[in-house]
Formats: structure tokens, C-alpha cells, sequence
């Protein structure tokens, strides 16, 4: 086994691989626990410019705190200081058949984080067959992409935070295709089991997506062009959305969307997209939903004010059916 604890202060990562093609980390057992006070970077593995590298078939137990994340001048970018693994700027990665757990240890400052496992600007990764078990405090992330040509495919990805739960975040620009994934978030206030935004080209099929929360977005898109078919979408709690979208060009095609609300209490989001009960809930964009079945214990199954259509699908709202539920 691989063991790395970390102190207080100091950045911290159990290992790194910097400028290095093709690096092969397989059949091994890492456990890391950061123990940074919220200044010190804490990461399990992390990649940068390391084209080709594989992680296959690993134990990785990793612990960390909670910690803000900061923005520094001259550009404010985010800086992520405590996360399990990081690809950056590394193409052709492939993260496969890994058992990830990433737990919290404890908490340091305000709108305190967790990231999983985060691509950031790197091209074609493969994240396949993957169990991706993340429990953090305030902010939650499972699994964080950004990059052209992505797979994810195969993958268990857990999430279940204090406050917030994420899934799987893409933020664009992006491209790729999310298939056969089973991705559960759980939370007490809001949850979003998948969230889009920016230029993305996504393609999302035959995934299992659930939320538990308060306030519930099971899938929240913002991207350019994306399409979601045959998917299993539920959402569970006091209001609860199946589909929110601001997406430019949205098709929604064959999929199964329960919104299980009881619209008790108040909502505990600032989201631009008012939280209630519907199914599908399309603020902006155009958006083709068709031959799919839609169930919500909200008023409506389906709420639009995007351009596009409405066709072939099975909605049932409380009291309401067929247009009535539109």
C-alpha cells in the first residue's frame, strides 16, 4: 500500500506526475489523509501535462478537509486547494475500474469544498467502470470535467454532502458523452446529480440520475447542444425539478422523468431557475421533448417558455394528464 499524511501547512500531494507521457498507476491500494488548515494544497494524485497516463484498477481511500475555495489575482481563477485526484492539461487519460472514496475530516472557513476527482482543459479522457463515493461538508463534487471528447461510461458516482451535492459538473467549453452511469447526489438543502454549463456538446444516455434534497435538480443544463435520451431521471424531496435547462438547443427523447415533491416548506436555492415540482422545466434555449414519460406530483409535468415542441409523450401531473399537465 501506498500511505501519505500530510501536515497542517504545507501543500500536500501523495503523487504527482509532472511532464511525464504515459505514466501507469495500476493494482495498487493509496491511502492518503490531508490534514491542511485551509492555506496548504491537499491532493492524492495529481496529473499535469501528463498525456497518456493511465489509473487503473486501484484502491484509493483518500481523506481531506473541507476547505473555501480561493480566487487570486491578476485573473481570479478558482483555485481548488483540497481535492482527491486532479488531470490538468493532460489528454488522453484514461480512469478506469478505480474504487475512489473521498471523505471530509474536517472543516475550515466558510462555503467550505470537496472535489472528488476534477479534468480540467484536458482532452479525451476515458472515466470508466468506476466507483466514485464522495461525502463532504458544505460543497460536495463527485466528478468534475472540462475538456473535448470525453467518455463517461460504467461509472457509480455517489455524492452526499451537509449542505450541497454534485454528481458530475461539466464546465465548458466541453464535449463527450455520459452513458450507463448510475450517479446518485444527496443533501439536506440543494442537490444536482448532473450540472452543465458553458459551450458544451454533451450527449447523456441510458444513465440512472437521482437527487434527494430539499431543493432538487437532477439534471440542470446550461450548455449549447445537448441531448438527453433514454435515461431513468429522479428526483426526490420537498421540490424537485427532473430537467431544468437554460440550454441553447436541448432534445429531450425516451427517457423516464419522476419529480416527487411534496412542495412543503421553502425552497433553499438562489438558483436562476425558480425551485418547485415539475418534471421538465425550460426557462431559455429551444427544446424538442418528445416519446418520453414524465410524472410529477407538482401542478405540471412539463413547464416551458423555450421555443420548440412538445410531442408523443405520457405527462401526468397531480389531477392532470395528457396537455393538461403542460
Amino acid at each position: 500500500a501506498i500511505t501519505v499524511n500530510s501536515s497542517e501547512v504545507d501543500d500536500s500531494i501523495g503523487i504527482l506526475v509532472d511532464g511525464a507521457e504515459d505514466f501507469v498507476l495500476t493494482n495498487n491500494t493509496i491511502n492518503y489523509t490531508g490534514n491542511s488548515d485551509g492555506s496548504a494544497v491537499n491532493n492524492a494524485i495529481r496529473l499535469e501535462d501528463a498525456d497518456g497516463a493511465v489509473i487503473e484498477d486501484n484502491i484509493i481511500n483518500i481523506s481531506i478537509p473541507s476547505v473555501p475555495v480561493t480566487y487570486l489575482p491578476p485573473d481570479w481563477d478558482a483555485t481548488v486547494l483540497s481535492e482527491g485526484i486532479v488531470v490538468d492539461t493532460s489528454d488522453d487519460v484514461v480512469l478506469s475500474n478505480n474504487t475512489i472514496n473521498v471523505d471530509y475530516n474536517k472543516v475550515t472557513g466558510a462555503y467550505d469544498s470537496v472535489y472528488a476527482v476534477e479534468f480540467v482543459d484536458s482532452d479525451n479522457a476515458v472515466i470508466n467502470d468506476n466507483e466514485i463515493t464522495t461525502n463532504g461538508n458544505s460543497y460536495a463534487y463527485g466528478l468534475t470535467l472540462n475538456g473535448e471528447n470525453f467518455t463517461v461510461e460504467g461509472n457509480n458516482i455517489t455524492t452526499t454532502g451537509n449542505n450541497y451535492a454534485n454528481g458530475i459538473q461539466i464546465n465548458g467549453p466541453a464535449s463527450g458523452n455520459v452513458s450507463d452511469n448510475n450517479i446518485d447526489a444527496e443533501a439536506p438543502s440543494v442537490v444536482y446529480p448532473v450540472y452543465s454549463y458553458g459551450k458544451n456538446v454533451v450527449t447523456y444516455t441510458d444513465n440512472n440520475i437521482s437527487g434527494t434534497s430539499n431543493s432538487v435538480y437532477a439534471m440542470e443544463l446550461f450548455g449549447t447542444n445537448e441531448t438527453v435520451k433514454d435515461n431513468n431521471i429522479v428526483a426526490n424531496g420537498n421540490f424537485t425539478i427532473g430537467v431544468a435547462s437554460k440550454s441553447k438547443n436541448l432534445v429531450l427523447e425516451n427517457n423516464t422523468i419522476i419529480a416527487n415533491g411534496t412542495n412543503k416548506g421553502t425552497p433553499t436555492t438562489g438558483d436562476s431557475i425558480k425551485s418547485e415540482t415539475t418534471g421538465v422545466k425550460a426557462v431559455a434555449g429551444s427544446t424538442a421533448i418528445t416519446n418520453n414519460t414524465i410524472i410529477s406530483t407538482g401542478d405540471s409535468a412539463v413547464k416551458t417558455e423555450a421555443s420548440g415542441y412538445i410531442a408523443n409523450n405520457t405527462l401526468v401531473a397531480n389531477d392532470t394528464t395528457g396537455d393538461a399537465a403542460v
